[in-house]
């Protein structure tokens, strides 16, 4: 008789998986910190939006949350659309979640400019308002909860409008001291050292951020250009804009009679094309080191 009792017991020592009859649940494993056996698995009932760890243990009450940036988009001359992404709630409920931007301070805070939207994980729009043409404008988002406020890394900026040519050939340069905008000599020799115009598209253009559409084809961004598919406005007669998010144009600094020399890179491809166009037209700009 006290043979067959040792026999169930080692029995059901062994994995569930092999013998049925048992008492254990998980493989033979206790599940421990609040977890709980989950097809067959220790599993957290709980996500790191709830404020948990992949173990199951509750964040501090002073841990910040984590967040970051989303990509910018429907750029005008005076609003943008931005957001974020609520990654964790840290140890304690996001009150707030926003984006704050400036056009001077290049790490805004929430003493700048700001959006409240919502609160809570998760990803969020931003509506930003009152911007200024032919500026460039910095943001990130935040979150807040009881541990104080945190920021999006690293900070985001983008031009407010796309510039025609003339802002390109002002005697004041659109460039910082020590920079310029690249002539077309100087764009060309760029694209045939990333391989030519039939594949550095691919290279220049980002990858991630949101600030290309699908396909966004052969898209690796190994040249650290990074550009961003900012369409363009049209000429000064009947201002529009179009092409955001499927192509990116690119002044340079050359021009010959009513038009000037640019770059422009598509979503659907990995080629640079070159060419020239109107200089009322609006496009992004890209300055290079002297």
């Amino acid at each position: 008789m006290m043979k067959k009792y040792i026999l169930y017991l080692v029995l059901c020592t062994l994995p569930a998986l092999l013998f049925t009859g048992c008492d254990n649940k998980c493989q033979g494993v206790v599940c421990l910190n609040g977890t709980e056996c989950i097809d067959g698995v220790c599993k957290c009932p709980y996500s790191p939006a709830d404020g948990y760890t992949e173990d199951c243990i509750k964040n501090p009450s002073n841990q910040l949350p984590t967040i970051k940036n989303q990509g910018v988009n429907n750029i005008t001359t005076t609003t943008a659309v931005a957001g974020g992404e609520v990654l964790s709630v840290g140890g304690s409920p996001v009150t707030a979640r926003g984006v704050c931007w400036s056009k001077t301070n290049t790490s805004p805070t929430l003493s700048d400019n700001k959006t409240v939207d919502g609160t809570g994980p998760g990803v969020f729009t931003s509506q930003l308002t009152g911007l200024t043409a032919g500026t460039t404008c910095y943001y990130r988002a935040y979150a807040t909860n009881s541990a104080g406020t945190v920021y999006a890394d690293p900070t985001l900026y983008f031009y407010v409008s796309s510039v025609s040519w003339m802002a390109v050939n002002d005697s004041r340069s659109i460039c910082p001291i020590g920079w310029h905008v690249p002539s077309s000599d100087e764009m060309n020799a760029f694209i045939t050292s990333l391989g030519g115009p039939q594949s550095a598209g691919g290279k220049l253009k980002s990858v991630t951020g949101g600030y290309w559409g699908s396909p966004n084809t052969g898209a690796s961004n190994t040249s650290g250009f990074s550009a961003r598919a900012g369409g363009w406005r049209t000429d000064n007669t009947t201002p529009y804009y179009e092409y955001n998010l499927s192509y990116g144009f690119f002044w340079t600094s050359s021009g010959s009679g009513n038009d000037a020399f640019y770059m422009s890179l598509y979503k659907g491809n990995s080629e640079a094309y070159t060419g020239m166009m109107d200089k009322n037209y609006g496009m992004s700009v890209r300055c290079v080191k002297d």
